[in-house]
């Protein structure tokens, strides 16, 4: 991640590549100029101290996440899946749902050691499926991220919600503090899993909204949708999948951004020069092809 200072300089060099390349029609006032420095160093300087105050809970030893030494040995015991101890420890009055640094739980360190057995345990006594760290992340974004669908239908089966917003936190228009940006666990699934189409799936038959749009994020306010977000990384076979089952392809956020100008976009600017790059363009053609068969063109697709 840029500190504060790398933000600075990549701001002045923007602004100076820009002024140069008549980029932009004007160039902003020195005035101007130094004042959005300032803001946006100000803002970097928080998130960073924001950072350092809150540790992550994904790099954290057990030792750290539980203090605790009771509930520290049922964390333990979960990410071997040493099921009787789970149980002995419960039994002797250790809660399942006790919270370590940054409000992680037992649950989360039997994913984190990739221990089905441990994680299914804790979840058949009671553990909670829908805890939110103090770091923004939860069980849900992990288990939305994670390969192993075992580990999402798991939590699903035992109560997780399939719509809950965690995960990355900015300011907004719409919400001057420091908020959950909107991201549920589709949208996890779309950025991150490489198994995205059987998570989508099973998301959706737990009731997960296909439409879910981000709240207004970043300096522009824009949202974004779920069929946007599924075209990042060229992932146009998601994209389909998600039309398919009824995602809203008509949506346009407040700075004219949508899934044709993305589409638009991606359709000039990709190159057939690799084999990767010739499977996105054949997923791209099916897309547009879905949508023409509805009545939507797409410029230069011809």
């Amino acid at each position: 991640m840029m500190n504060y200072r790398t933000t600075w300089f990549v701001c002045i060099s923007a602004a100076l590549l820009l002024s140069c390349t008549n980029i932009i029609p004007s160039q902003p006032a020195p005035t101007e100029l130094n004042e959005l420095i300032k803001r946006m160093d100000a803002n970097q300087k928080e998130a960073s101290q924001r950072e350092d105050e809150q540790p992550l809970v994904r790099r954290m030893s057990l030792r750290r996440m539980f203090p605790d030494r009771q509930v520290r040995a049922l964390a333990s015991a979960a990410g071997k899946g040493r099921l009787e101890r789970i149980e002995q420890l419960v039994a002797q009055g250790v809660d399942v749902n006790a919270r370590g640094t940054s409000g992680a739980t037992p649950l989360y360190w039997s994913f984190r050691r990739r221990n089905v057995s441990g994680f299914k345990k804790l979840l058949e006594i009671g553990a909670d499926p829908n805890v939110i760290h103090e770091d923004g992340t939860s069980i849900m974004y992990f288990v939305a991220t994670e390969e192993n669908l075992e580990f999402l239908r798991l939590a699903l089966e035992f109560g997780a919600d399939p719509n809950l917003v965690s995960g990355r936190r900015e300011r907004s228009i719409d919400h001057p503090e420091w908020a959950f940006s909107g991201h549920t666990p589709l949208f996890h699934v779309a950025i991150f899993n490489p198994n995205a189409i059987e998570a989508v799936d099973l998301l959706l038959e737990y009731g997960a909204d296909i439409n879910a749009r981000t709240r207004r994020i970043g300096r522009t306010g824009r949202s974004v949708s779920l069929l946007m977000s599924s075209t990042s990384g060229g992932k146009y076979y998601l994209t389909l999948h998600l039309l398919e089952h009824g995602a809203d392809y008509t949506f346009v956020n407040e700075v004219g951004d949508s899934l044709m100008t993305r589409l638009t976009r991606d359709w000039l600017g990709y190159k057939p020069d690799t084999p990767e790059r010739r499977k996105v363009i054949a997923d791209m053609q099916k897309v547009v092809d879905w949508l023409a068969e509805r009545g939507v063109e797409i410029p230069d697709s011809n």
